[in-house]
């Protein structure tokens, strides 16, 4: 969250947390370089089964790395209404009203924010 408190003219705004995607960016790619290592060390012969599955961390470290230069803003709230994906969802003379629920997690191990 921002330091400034929310005025009327102020908006908020949602998009990718760039600070986790650089992270996973750097992790997926130092998994690709030691597979990469690994396998420049034994003359591209005999590749056990790790370097290709170390190799195969660049697909994710480029994923995230394209997540981390995006610009894309999910959700924006303004003076002049919610939005969604850049698209207005609704102005504020048509808001009539909102809430906030948490739903109960199904799996003991589900990660995701139920709100």
């Amino acid at each position: 969250m921002g330091k400034d408190p929310l005025t009327k003219d102020s908006e908020f705004v949602v998009g990718e947390e760039k600070v986790l995607n650089y992270f996973m960016t750097a992790f997926f790619l130092a998994l690709f370089l030691y597979g990469l290592i690994d396998a420049a060390s034994r003359h591209f012969k005999n590749i056990n089964y790790q370097s290709y599955v170390f190799a195969l961390a660049l697909m994710p470290g480029i994923y995230c790395f394209r997540r981390a230069q995006s610009k894309r803003i999910y959700i924006r709230v303004n003076k002049k209404g919610i939005y969604k994906d850049e698209q207005l969802v609704t102005g504020w003379p048509n808001f009539i009203k909102a809430y906030i629920a948490q739903e109960k997690k199904k799996k003991f191990y589900d990660l995701r924010d139920n709100f």
